[in-house]
């Protein structure tokens, strides 16, 4: 049975946008043998993802497996919420293997597992594998120079820097949202960039406070106390200019104005059903270079871990008025694939979880505020660049509760 076209009819009858991810997708063959059974057309595509025993050991090789064994790329593939989704991931992974092996003939198994590693420190390592992808692809960006700095990583005794590769990948992704964002930007919405800031009460840097309790200069129940009263007095007006993007002319779906002229607008480049951060605060592990002697201090990182748990804790019960206040600074998230979902069906809320997971001795804690959606079924809207009239379209999602750290008090 010719796979690929059964793939392309069903494919085709989920619409457009899957369409286009048909497009960037590899030739199915090449990674699956597949078992079928014959079903409906909808059942038929869940069986054929759910017997297919997936070849991934190219991928795989080197990667630290989990409890039970398993590579944690086919986890994170496992964890889409549909079968779209697991082989637009499976697409990106393969595309970044493929980049690597045919731009960098040396050690390009070692960069590539090197990479894979430090992705799936990330929170949603899924989405960043996607951003990376796109930009090893993307011919606007000169790729003999992102291979001649991939190939200074790897050391002369054949050891990867991975302090440079996580920079690397860290500037990489950020350039991927920031074209995102900046893809809006024309007759329909200006580009703002805006940004919150929390104060934590000190002159000093944060983890020089934290260095400071170390040291005996401050007693870290007062630490907590100071930044948590810091926070809680913040002037509403510091809060509300997070949102990236300021609605030009009113967006609409008929006659019903759905984000009126100055409506703000925030741009998150991943799929709606994510739970993800929204804003972090005092993370100092996003940039170690400054902790000098402590970045691999393991008192270090369980005082700071402390302190922000701490706070966070206090945060979770009397913040609420700080989420209001933000949630009054924009009034739309604007997903991948350009789907906007307004702000009354998206939650905000208190968090010890940003970028990087809570697994492990070495996993940091961040303050963080994290966004995702609160109900089951929304209204959500397409955005055509060139257009004011917007598409609507219900979306199903499943709620999750909401993500933190263990707490380590």
């Amino acid at each position: 049975m010719a796979i690929k076209g059964h793939k392309e009819r069903a494919l085709l009858r989920r619409g457009h946008h899957i369409q286009e991810a048909l497009k960037r997708r590899v030739n199915i063959n090449e990674l699956y043998s597949l078992r079928r059974n014959l079903l409906t057309e909808s059942e038929e595509d869940e069986a054929v993802w759910s017997k297919e025993t997936v070849n991934l050991d190219d991928f795989c090789d080197g990667l630290t497996v989990d409890k039970n064994g398993r590579c944690p790329l086919k986890v994170i593939i496992d964890e889409e919420p549909t079968i779209d989704l697991r082989y637009e991931l499976l697409n990106a992974i393969r595309t970044v293997y493929q980049w690597y092996r045919t731009k960098i003939k040396n050690d390009n198994r070692t960069l590539f597992k090197n990479t894979m590693n430090v992705i799936l420190k990330n929170e949603n390592p899924s989405v960043a594998i996607k951003l990376i992808a796109a930009f090893l692809m993307d011919t606007s960006f000169d790729s003999e120079h992102i291979t001649r700095a991939l190939k200074s990583f790897v050391k002369s005794d054949g050891v990867v820097d991975k302090d440079e590769l996580t920079k690397f990948l860290k500037d990489a992704r950020a350039t991927e949202y920031s074209k995102y964002e900046k893809s809006f930007e024309g007759d329909d919405f200006d580009l703002v960039r805006g940004y919150i800031k929390l104060e934590h009460g000190y002159e000093e840097p944060f983890y020089d406070v934290v260095i400071g309790v170390l040291e005996k200069k401050y007693e870290i129940n007062n630490v907590i106390k100071v930044v948590t009263e810091t926070i809680l007095k913040t002037d509403p007006n510091d809060l509300i200019d997070k949102a990236d993007l300021n609605v030009k002319s009113n967006l609409t779906v008929g006659n019903q104005i759905i984000l009126p002229k100055n409506a703000k607008v925030e741009v998150k480049k991943m799929d709606y059903r994510k739970d993800s951060y929204f804003s972090e605060f005092f993370g100092v592990y996003k940039n170690p270079q400054n902790l000098k002697k402590y970045i691999s201090d393991q008192q270090f990182r369980s005082t700071y871990n402390y302190i922000i748990d701490s706070v966070y804790l206090q945060l979770k019960e009397k913040g609420q008025r700080l989420i209001q206040d933000i949630k009054r600074g924009f009034d739309a998230i604007i997903y991948e694939n350009n789907v906007i979902i307004l702000k009354d069906d998206i939650d905000i809320y208190w968090s010890n979880k940003g970028q990087r997971g809570c697994e492990g001795t070495n996993a940091d804690h961040r303050l963080s505020l994290r966004y995702k959606l609160n109900k089951p079924e929304i209204n959500s809207y397409i955005y055509k660049k060139g257009t004011t009239e917007l598409t609507p379209q219900t979306i199903n999602v499943t709620v999750n509760p909401n993500v933190e750290c263990p707490v380590t008090l």
